[in-house]
């Protein structure tokens, strides 16, 4: 696979002199072999059991009502995924399809919005195209069952649409482009408001600077304008989950180290890129969009500093890409576009060798075997203890029947009895395994050993960082 890759990047490089149209092709192909490769493999993390959950009913509305009652958001992504398994069945690879084609979709937006900053070069949409097809999280977001594909898919179609906004056209089609995708990504994540956000600011000081007329102001109004009114459907979910927030704050459970987010490659090619960018008004621009949303989460909240949470930034640093590679020299440009494609790939050679997938995300978490060890030792008269490493356990566990299936998603509908442990430790849990038969829990803070403190233990086994443990 890795040398299929390699091929359709050489493709790509070598025909973009003088065949734009099959170095875009060799691109995406490229980006299509890291994403659709092993789409059913490894099996679903813990988040992807919460889609699975989420899609279960055979019923829309019963599945918009789960989305409702116990997860942030609307459901604009599960409609997809409840499609998804309706028409392909309940298997990894259909559950990860919606997020796929995102990842397909968003390789074309990235060429699309590259040409277009470029000023209709090819050149610059080869490099923005190549950085989405290539980078670890736009690939690693196709191959998830999570709605981060499409955010970034969306992010991409949103900044293309502000760059023809103020670039490219001036007709109110634009403007009408501009406010549905806007529209569109705040649908999917509430934290891609950040980015609109920072969008509006941005593009009030280009119209300051330039000393817009009254029919650009017109324009540019009715984009955001009809952002915002796109959006007021979405306001009672959004004043339903600012009630219940911290309900939804897993952050405060274990946070990843910011740099990982800040350190993404992908990112600080974008920083780098926009050094060499030009014209410096677009290239303004761009880095305020790439870096100012990170600013602002880093000062409102910086547990939200997590690299999915940044996915929106593919977008503006794939624009910043396209034009540094458009004002670069012929030769230059094509030495640079293959060594910035190979060093892009070579992030996925590990998990490509190890596991014969680009997706490394996760993998500890290897839940259906240890489901299907608990299946087949498990009788329908006993109960089993589970701690899934949701927050949310913890508002389960105070009574909250809103989460509490939730919470039990890695089990589905199984046929024994399920009691969910707390979240987060406390000596009193232990009274939870009276009568349990099974404690199956995520284990990766010690939590499992303090938990068997004076139990008798028959048996265990260990499936990355789930624990199945067999009680006396």
């Amino acid at each position: 696979m890795i040398a299929l890759a390699l091929a359709l990047i050489g493709i790509a490089v070598s025909a973009l002199a003088r065949r734009p149209l099959v170095a875009g092709l060799g691109a995406g192909l490229a980006g299509a072999v890291l994403r659709l490769y092993h789409l059913g493999g490894p099996s679903l993390w813990l988040d992807e059991y919460i889609t699975a959950w989420v899609v279960e009913p055979s019923s829309l509305a019963s599945a918009l009502a789960r989305v409702h009652q116990a997860l942030p958001g609307t459901p604009v992504y599960y409609v997809a995924a409840w499609g998804a398994v309706r028409l392909w069945g309940a298997g990894e690879a259909a559950l990860r399809l919606p997020s796929a084609v995102a990842g397909l979709a968003a390789i074309g937006l990235a060429y699309g919005l590259g040409r277009d900053i470029a000023g209709k070069r090819p050149e610059g949409g080869l490099a923005a195209a190549l950085l989405v097809a290539l980078a670890r999280p736009p690939v690693v977001a196709a191959l998830d069952a999570r709605p981060f594909s499409l955010a970034i898919a969306l992010a991409l179609a949103s900044t293309w649409a502000l760059v023809r906004l103020l670039w490219e056209s001036k007709t109110p089609r634009a403007a009408v482009a501009y406010g549905a995708a806007s529209a569109m990504l705040v649908y999917v994540n509430w934290l891609m408001a950040v980015y609109l956000l920072v969008q509006a600011v941005t593009v009030a000081v280009v119209l300051v600077r330039r000393r817009a007329q009254s029919a650009e102001l017109a324009r540019i109004g009715l984009a955001f304008g009809l952002a915002l009114t796109l959006l007021l459907p979405a306001l009672p979910k959004l004043l339903y989950d600012l009630h219940h927030a911290a309900r939804y704050d897993w952050t405060r459970a274990g946070h990843p180290a910011v740099w990982r987010a800040l350190l993404d490659p992908a990112l600080l090619i974008g920083v780098a890129c926009g050094f060499f960018a030009r014209p410096a008004e677009r290239a303004r621009l761009l880095f305020a969009l790439l870096l100012a949303p990170p600013v602002l989460l880093w000062v409102a909240r910086p547990t939200f500093l997590i690299e999915r949470y940044l996915c929106y930034a593919i977008a503006p640093a794939a624009a910043l890409c396209a034009l540094a590679a458009a004002s670069a020299a012929p030769r230059a440009r094509k030495l640079a576009l293959a060594l910035f494609s190979l060093g892009l790939l070579a992030q996925f050679a590990p998990s490509l060798i190890a596991l014969g997938t680009a997706k490394n995300f996760r993998t500890e978490e290897r839940w259906r075997e240890a489901v299907a060890a608990l299946d087949a030792r498990a009788h329908t008269s006993d109960l089993v203890a589970l701690r899934s490493g949701l927050v949310e356990e913890d508002a389960a566990w105070r009574g909250d029947r809103a989460v509490a299936d939730l919470v039990r998603a890695p089990l589905g509908n199984r046929p024994y009895g399920v009691r969910s442990l707390t979240f987060t430790f406390d000596p009193e849990v232990r009274g939870a395994l009276a009568g349990a038969r099974f404690v199956l829990a995520r284990d990766d803070d010690g939590y499992v050993d303090r938990l068997l403190v004076g139990a008798s233990v028959a048996r265990e086994e260990r499936f990355g960082i789930i624990r199945l443990v067999e009680l006396r």
